[in-house]
């Protein structure tokens, strides 16, 4: 029996975590959002996939706009260096909820 790649092992890993896990790709889209990110944006993972995650976005519904943008990494993460920083996200209550994220390039 094949084994499973260590791609499709960390896949279900991200995926049965309670913590939101997010991945972009060189040109700043996003390529993998987990059910637990997504639950907390309050968005269908789907809708995330390919949304420019830039402070600034361009032509997406304003919910989705917001929330790519809520996800931008400080600057230093495109140039190669690790960082931690924190997210801002309102709840289903529009309450601010904030979440420390560590960010790899």
């Amino acid at each position: 029996m094949p084994s499973k790649s260590p791609t499709g092992q960390l896949t279900q890993l991200f995926e049965q975590s309670s913590l939101p896990v997010y991945v972009l790709d060189d040109a700043r889209e996003i390529v993998y959002c987990n059910p637990a990110c997504a639950s907390w944006l309050g968005v269908e993972a789907e809708q995330l996939i390919g949304q420019k995650c830039n402070f600034h976005s361009g032509d997406t519904s304003p919910a989705l706009a917001e929330a790519s943008a809520a996800l931008c990494p400080p600057p230093q993460v495109f140039h190669g260096e690790r960082a931690a920083a924190n997210i801002v996200w309102r709840d289903a209550q529009g309450a601010p909820e904030q979440r420390l994220a560590t960010f790899v390039p």
